[in-house]
């Protein structure tokens, strides 16, 4: 394995990880996580909040939304990917 060359990718919870992974560990090269990047303001007007466990505890106090984790990231090369559907009903 070279170190040098670790990438992350993920869809939907693994797109959060993924995202989460991009910015914070300084080993990822290259990053696309799916199924994952919104707003917070677009999150709140579609169904409201959701997935609690997978947003950091007082990240809107310190001004961080979804795609804050993708600019950590930079100048490595990052794509962002999406599909249908990432959705399942809960009622």
């Amino acid at each position: 394995m070279d170190p040098t060359k670790i990438g992350v990718s993920g869809c939907s919870g693994g797109g959060t990880l993924s995202s989460y992974l991009m910015a914070l560990d300084d080993r990822i090269a290259c990053a696309a996580p799916s199924c994952y990047l919104t707003s917070f303001r677009r999150l709140i007007d579609t169904r409201g909040p959701q997935d609690a466990e997978q947003n950091i505890h007082a990240q809107i106090a310190f001004g961080m939304d979804h795609a804050d984790y993708v600019l950590m990231h930079a100048p490595k090369p990052a794509l962002i990917l999406a599909a249908k559907k990432d959705f399942f009903e809960t009622r």
